[in-house]
C-alpha cells in the first residue's frame, strides 16, 4: 500500500485496519494533543490523518479515539489525547522503532488501554 494510501486509510475506516498494516506510535515531544512532528520528522514518521471521525476496530476504545488540527489544517487522530504516527519503514509484522529517540522525542507504540508502552525495543534497518 502507497504512504497516501496508508495515511488516508482513518477516513470511516477502523483503528484496528492501521494497525494491522504497521504498528501507531506516539511521540514523546507532542504536548498533549498539540504535534511537534513536521517537516523532516513527519516524512519518517507519517501522521495518521483522517477526514472524519475514526472508528474503533476490535480492541479499540472508541471513547480514546479523537482528533486534532495539524498546522496545514489536516485532521490527525489521537487516541487518549496523543497524536498518532506510523513509521515509514516499518513493515507488516515487523516493528523497527519501539522506543526510538529520533527527531527530538521518544517513539513509542500505543497500547489498546490508551498508555504508552514503555518497553524498550531495538532499532532495526532494512
Amino acid at each position: 500500500m502507497s504512504e497516501r494510501g496508508r495515511r488516508r486509510l482513518f477516513g470511516g475506516a477502523a483503528l484496528v485496519a492501521v494497525v494491522a498494516l504497521a504498528a501507531v506510535y506516539v511521540f514523546g515531544a507532542d504536548r498533549g494533543k498539540t504535534s511537534r512532528c513536521y517537516g523532516v520528522c513527519a516524512a519518517a514518521w507519517p501522521p495518521v490523518l483522517t477526514k472524519a471521525a475514526p472508528k474503533a476496530g476490535s480492541g479499540v476504545e472508541a471513547k480514546l479515539l479523537g482528533m486534532t488540527k495539524r498546522k496545514d489544517g489536516s485532521l490527525q487522530v489521537t487516541y487518549n489525547g496523543h497524536p498518532l504516527y506510523y513509521y515509514s519503514s516499518d513493515k507488516v509484522g515487523k516493528v523497527m522503532c519501539q522506543h526510538a529517540n529520533m527527531h527530538g522525542g521518544l517513539w513509542l507504540i500505543i497500547k489498546p488501554n490508551g498508555h504508552p508502552n514503555m518497553a524498550k525495543g531495538t532499532m532495526m534497518h532494512g
